[in-house]
């Protein structure tokens, strides 16, 4: 079996796009979203709405001032999403009802919420991940877990044992397991 060339160059870009949306900082991940918009959307992606509805939100944080730069956002952006986000697009219409009290002082201040953001970004790598076929996890990470999640059963089987006085059948099973060498 050939082991696969990896290269950091794709790691690299995701995880500086992963950080930018942290950041609150949509570009590089609406430029990212713009080279993928036919294979986003024949996965029925729902990643550049996020990001575009986050972008119309940090405009409507301008306040009153911002409303028309926010309408003229909307009508380039939203279009092309009538039809599978029509609810959610009428929803961030409805935000301009809030701007002169403040979205932060409205029923819509969730749609700047940070887990908005966590969420963008999860979708962002799940997504970009699958289109480029790489994983997710390295396989450092995948093991890691693995055995994080298979040591307490382990320690509590032996302490179970230990409380029984049946050590010597868990040392008989580690001195006497084939090991890899001995299989052939």
């Amino acid at each position: 079996m050939a082991q696969e060339e990896i290269t950091p160059e794709p790691y690299a870009e995701l995880h500086r796009i992963w950080e930018a949306i942290h950041a609150q900082n949509l570009t590089p991940a609406l430029e990212w979203t713009k080279r993928y918009s036919i294979e986003l959307e024949q996965k029925q992606s729902s990643l550049e709405f996020k990001l575009h509805r986050l972008a119309f939100m940090q405009i409507l944080q301008g306040g009153v001032q911002a409303q028309t730069e926010a309408i003229f956002y909307a009508r380039t952006n939203f279009s092309k999403f009538v039809n599978r986000f029509e609810k959610e697009i009428q929803t961030l219409m409805g935000t301009l009802i809030y701007l002169p009290m403040g979205i932060d002082n409205s029923p819509y201040k969730y749609l700047m919420a940070s887990e908005m953001w966590i969420e963008a970004a999860d979708t962002f790598l799940k997504d970009a991940c699958h289109l480029l076929g790489i994983v997710k996890d390295s396989p450092l990470s995948v093991i890691v877990n693995a055995g994080s999640v298979a040591l307490p059963a382990l320690l509590s089987l032996k302490q179970v044992m230990q409380s029984r006085q049946v050590t010597s059948i868990w040392s008989c099973l580690l001195y006497t397991s084939p090991s890899p060498r001995d299989r052939g």
